[in-house]
């Protein structure tokens, strides 16, 4: 067997970094399978002799192979998928910069109904119910600016961390190399893969994320 074939590194010192990982993958189709990363293991025996090597503590990444297939102009934000799903801001107008900012609100639309369509009959896989703003620096660590609850269609994130955020950005004094959507940092009862939210890019009908910003401008005279 394979645990034979490989005895000595299964009880060498070195297991972790011999060790590339392990791979779950379904046999069928229809199945949904989800992960509690924080409360998972490898236990390998072998002989007389057993170790738990939990994942949280011995992985650095948790990944996908590949995104699935989605109906054209959605993209999905899966909880419990460390890289979150990016969103960038083009500022592409001039006069934005070096103004002060009063508000900034992100705006990102959602399709529920073509979340459940994606399920066999009778099947119910929770949604989001909360999701964050994140700002992620150069040790990429992610930091939260707003937070949003899934309800009436969109993600409306509304915050002073965010408008002082964007403040950074448009000074040119921002600490974040990038920004990201994530499931709710601290979603209830834990992050298990299962949970996701279909989110509109924009390209089929228009109704794209948006960022809109109330500007200050300092008076004439």
């Amino acid at each position: 067997s394979w645990i034979e074939a490989n005895d000595a590194d299964l009880r060498s010192q070195e297991f972790v970094s011999l060790f590339d990982g392990v791979l779950v993958q379904p046999v069928t189709d229809g199945v949904i399978l989800g992960i509690d990363v924080a409360q998972s293991s490898v236990r390998v025996v072998s002989g007389g002799d057993s170790l738990n090597f939990v994942l949280s503590r011995n992985l650095s990444l948790v990944d996908r192979t590949s995104a699935g297939s989605l109906p054209p102009g959605l993209v999905v934000l899966q909880d419990g998928h460390g890289s979150g799903l990016g969103i960038s801001f083009d500022f592409d107008r001039q006069d934005v910069f070096d103004v002060a900012l009063s508000r900034a609100v992100v705006r990102v639309p959602y399709d529920s109904i073509a979340y459940g369509q994606q399920l066999p009959p009778n099947f119910v896989r929770p949604a989001l119910t909360r999701v964050d703003l994140v700002g992620i620096t150069a040790d990429s660590i992610a930091v939260p600016l707003a937070s949003s609850q899934v309800r009436s269609g969109e993600l409306i994130f509304d915050d002073v961390v965010l408008r002082s955020t964007m403040q950074s950005v448009l000074i040119g004094e921002s600490i974040f190399e990038r920004f990201a959507l994530m499931g709710n940092l601290d979603l209830a009862p834990v992050e298990n893969t299962v949970n996701a939210l279909f989110l509109k890019d924009g390209s089929v009908d228009g109704d794209a994320p948006s960022l809109a910003l109330t500007i200050i401008r300092p008076a004439t005279l």
